[in-house]
């Protein structure tokens, strides 16, 4: 999403998918737990584990080099405007539910929507060639300078030093550090492997059954939630090393599937889709009628099947919407595409990708 036209292993195409399946799992989970108001020391412990998929997209897209492009900025804005400004239009002007104040964010689709992410990465898409002239010019130990310096603003600042623009990690600064972390993996992917020898899969694995289990467990208590804070929140140490730790494991495979490339191609799409205000608003609808009343009470693993299905539902009929729409993107792109060759920025990839 956002990065350049390049050949890639369809495992990292997984990846994707997988990460845009945490992230509807995660956002599913408040419907169950906040809106139903339903018990959940599960769905509670395991967002440690499932908070890890938007960087896990700032990885890979690090990892592979953003390339500034009208092509891909035109796609992008035009998904944006298509998913969420028609339905907010109809939405707004329903007799019942319209909110007329709130027109002034349908218009201004790219900035005052609820899409922080694509908001934020489309802020690092835009900064791209700078960030990309920077990595090209530097050696080692500016790198590894630079990361200690993104390390101290995104993270310390962030959590010790309570800085309200840095807070939380939806900022352009903790993106542009995750950035350079994916793009140090790929420079340095052979020897680190070489070095470690290590399966990072099964450390992931050990690493989220210790903190996942450990807030099952001790939910409430002071240490299971300094556990949370320093393994939940986006700028967190704890999310990073869990988010690289899987993407080291899948660095290690080698898959070839244009079923996996052809789903991938639409991961975007799930997350505009799914928390677009209308969708969000009939979700959640659903998920209180459905645990109302006493019918769940005792049954948690059904619940969690329940929420497991409808996360997938989601998913799969998001990507089902997407193909629909793909003579609009490749209009989008074609527009692009002219204005690039017309200006011709002749913006490019850091050597060493």
């Amino acid at each position: 999403m956002g990065t350049a036209d390049k050949a890639r292993n369809s495992n990292m195409e997984l990846l994707r998918i997988l990460a845009i399946t945490f992230i509807v799992l995660y956002h599913l989970t408040v419907f169950f737990t906040v809106s139903a108001n339903y018990e959940s020391s599960f769905m509670y412990a395991i967002n440690l584990m499932l908070h890890i998929g938007v960087l896990l997209f700032v990885l890979i897209s690090g990892y592979f080099g953003i390339v500034f492009s009208f092509r891909g900025l035109f796609k992008l804005l035009a998904m944006m405007f298509v998913y969420y400004v028609p339905l907010m239009l109809v939405w707004h002007s329903h007799p019942l539910v319209g909110e007329k104040g709130k027109l002034l964010d349908t218009i201004c689709f790219v900035s005052r929507t609820p899409y922080w992410y694509v908001r934020t990465y489309l802020i690092l898409f835009v900064l791209s060639p700078i960030i990309n002239y920077c990595i090209a010019a530097i050696n080692t130990k500016q790198r590894f300078f630079i990361l200690g310096s993104l390390a101290l603003c995104a993270v310390y600042f962030a959590i010790a030093g309570k800085d309200a623009s840095l807070s939380g990690g939806k900022n352009v600064v903790n993106f542009f550090f995750i950035y350079l972390i994916g793009n140090t993996i790929r420079l340095y992917e052979t020897s680190l492997k070489k070095a470690l020898r290590l399966n990072f899969f099964y450390i992931w694995l050990a690493y989220n059954v210790v903190f996942v289990s450990f807030c099952y467990f001790f939910k409430g208590t002071t240490y299971a939630n300094a556990v949370f804070a320093l393994n939940f929140i986006y700028c967190s140490p704890g999310l990073i090393l869990n988010a690289v730790l899987l993407f080291l494991a899948f660095t290690n495979l080698r898959l070839n599937s244009k079923t996996i490339n052809y789903l991938a191609a639409s991961v975007l799409a799930v997350y505009l889709i799914q928390e677009h205000p209308v969708v969000r608003h009939f979700l959640k609808t659903a998920v209180v009628k459905l645990l109302s009343g006493n019918a769940f009470d005792n049954k948690a693993i059904l619940v969690i099947l329940i929420w497991i299905a409808l996360s997938i539902t989601v998913v799969v009929a998001a990507l089902f919407i997407d193909k629909l729409f793909t003579p609009v993107w490749k209009l989008a792109q074609k527009a692009g595409s002219r204005l690039d060759k017309r200006l011709d920025l002749g913006f490019s990839r850091p050597q060493e990708y």
